[in-house]
């Protein structure tokens, strides 16, 4: 926002030059007045333009982010289902580890002496 500050900062510093250079030249009333009335439509429409802009641009940067933020919510999508992938596919081999290794105590108790 500091592009519009500068903007409305220089804006508002031509319209008060604009308006004291005509109000110290030596022309008739109505001259002046015409010419304050000008300069004040010649400074609206520079404004209406430079908010114009400024809007534009602002709307550019905020559909940007929006863009970067799919992608991004895209890639983390991606990566939460390779991790939950690959966890799963170690859940299942710690699983059948466990099983094996239960399998040799029962094994090893049964063929025990104390217990045969």
């Amino acid at each position: 926002m500091n592009t519009g500050k500068l903007i409305l900062g220089v804006i508002a510093g031509a319209a008060v030059g604009a308006a004291l250079g005509v109000l110290f030249a030596p022309e008739k009333g109505s001259v002046t007045r015409k010419n304050i009335s000008r300069k004040g439509e010649d400074l609206w429409g520079d404004l209406k333009d430079n908010l114009g802009n400024l809007i534009t641009s602002a709307k550019e940067e905020i559909n940007e982010a929006k863009d970067e933020a799919k992608q991004l919510y895209a890639e983390g999508k991606e990566k939460a289902k390779d991790l939950y992938a690959d966890g799963k596919e170690e859940a299942k081999h710690l699983y059948a580890e466990g099983k094996d290794k239960v399998q040799e105590v029962k094994n090893d108790y049964r063929t025990s002496p104390k217990h045969s």
